[in-house]
């Protein structure tokens, strides 16, 4: 699963340049204090709830989401004729680039939600996609040879 969160992030990174920050989900936003500083624009990624069901014989197969939160500072109060109010909302197309990367992604089915919020100082485009993983067990064969004690086998012969 981890795997998967570094191609995600990968296919951000690639797709949305002005990005300065990935880290995994760890909740940062609720407790900044205690995380080091977060920088912006950034990426959190995390939160995944997979439910995995046996495949073939050799495979699992998981359903389930991941979550990408876009982090950028609460913008500066503005009003309706001022020229930083079309920066602002500019700001929140970057959740439409995330989509488009992250629904690139193998593996990503759909966005299931969006949502975008102020927290503390920042503002946070949060999106939510369903995901399956498909986990192949591999195996390896290996050469083994037996001993047998001719006395176990056939302990009535001496």
């Amino acid at each position: 699963m981890f795997k998967s969160y570094s191609t995600i992030a990968e296919a951000i990174k690639k797709q949305v340049k002005v990005l300065r920050w990935f880290d995994l989900d760890k909740g940062q936003l609720d407790d900044p204090e205690r995380y080091n500083s977060i920088i912006t624009p950034g990426i959190l990624i995390g939160n995944s709830e997979i439910t995995w069901s046996q495949g073939s014989s050799r495979a699992q197969i998981g359903d389930g989401t991941v979550t990408v939160k876009l982090v950028l500072r609460l913008p500066a109060q503005t009003h309706l004729t001022e020229p930083l109010l079309f920066e602002n909302l500019k700001a929140l197309e970057l959740g439409d680039s995330i989509d488009d990367a992250v629904q690139n992604v193998p593996g990503v089915l759909s966005r299931t939600k969006y949502r975008d919020y102020p927290v503390d100082s920042f503002y946070v485009v949060e999106q939510t996609f369903l995901v399956q993983y498909k986990k192949e067990r591999t195996y390896s064969l290996k050469t083994v040879s037996l001993k047998i004690n001719p006395q176990l086998v056939n302990p009535n012969e001496s």
